[in-house]
């Protein structure tokens, strides 16, 4: 859930899939039938269980050569760049932890199979059979993934990073539903979720419009779990919620990194608790709810998404 560093958790690009529309089908080497998983998890822990009590250049050098470089086409479409310094420094976090991944990618893959069919129950518009899931190591870049690459949207889970960003108390079916609603909003509006450098409004629209869908389908849910475990912003008080409110309606045009950082990344200090526009966006996302399904929302086009999030936006900030 990063744009592509451990510290900005930039939900945007976190889950992807492929539309059913010829703008989002997947280029040769990457195409499959419905229901297609590839899971790199069994062949990880192979060369990782193997060299386990080496030196660890020995280590990095076995799983460098040994995974990342076979998967390198993979790890390119996740937007993950690898070096065996990188590796080296992510084994020292990983190792004590591994045990909890091992466990996890044992269940992750048949929760995220189980799940579609669920989901589809409820949003009957959804294509449960669109598009290829990858399950990985992400050394900590993420724990789910969207990113626009070659025309496609593919969707990749880093089970190292649920842990690592998570812990072990993940509620895997909000982190699920949570994704499958990238995936549906790719489904019904692929220009708006291709977007590579999308503007502030966007951003705060597509990753918050998937907050307030977890909600929407897991009603008794944690409010952590619904905010993706995240302790100190689902601590964020009112009056916090109505000046972030106030500070993105400022900038809602902006593709400047800064403001993307201020507003949606983990590692933010500052004025404003980190990932505000998380919560911030889930409110926007429910007050138009009010009158409007979910498959509506995820319809609405750039200009209607504007208008009434800017709308929106003013009126928390002004305490409506």
């Amino acid at each position: 859930m990063t744009t592509g560093t451990v510290n900005t958790m930039r939900r945007r690009r976190f889950l992807g899939i492929a539309s059913t529309t010829a703008l989002l089908s997947l280029p040769s080497a990457w195409s499959a039938p419905s229901h297609a998983y590839t899971n790199l998890m069994p062949q990880f822990w192979d060369l990782y269980d193997s060299a386990l009590h080496e030196r660890i250049q020995v280590r990095v050098e076995s799983i460098l050569h040994g995974f990342f470089t076979p998967n390198a086409l993979i790890y390119e479409g996740a937007g993950v760049k690898w070096s065996a310094a990188g590796i080296a420094r992510w084994l020292k976090d990983f190792d004590p932890i591994a045990d909890s991944v091992r466990a996890l990618s044992l269940t992750v893959p048949a929760t995220i199979r189980a799940q579609p069919p669920r989901f589809q129950a409820n949003l009957p518009e959804f294509d449960a059979n669109a598009g290829r899931i990858y399950f990985l190591p992400s050394l900590f870049w993420f724990d789910g993934h969207r990113q626009p690459w070659r025309g496609a949207y593919p969707l990749f889970v880093g089970v190292d990073g649920i842990v690592h960003y998570h812990g072990n108390d993940c509620d895997l079916t909000v982190f699920i539903d949570h994704e499958l609603l990238h995936v549906f909003h790719a489904q019904r509006n692929p220009a708006m979720l291709l977007d590579e450098s999308p503007p502030i409004f966007i951003d705060l629209w597509t990753e918050r419009l998937a907050v307030y869908a977890s909600r929407i389908l897991n009603p008794a849910a944690d409010r952590l779990h619904i905010l993706l475990d995240d302790q100190p912003l689902a601590a964020a008080t009112a009056d916090a919620v109505t000046y972030a409110a106030g500070e993105l309606l400022k900038c809602l045009d902006s593709t400047d990194s800064k403001d993307e950082q201020r507003f949606f990344s983990t590692g933010y200090v500052g004025d404003l608790p980190a990932r505000s526009g998380y919560l911030v966006g889930w409110k926007v996302a429910e007050r138009v709810g009010r009158s409007m399904s979910l498959t509506a929302l995820a319809s609405l086009n750039q200009s209607a998404v504007r208008e009434r999030v800017a709308h929106e936006l003013a009126a928390i900030a002004e305490g409506r």
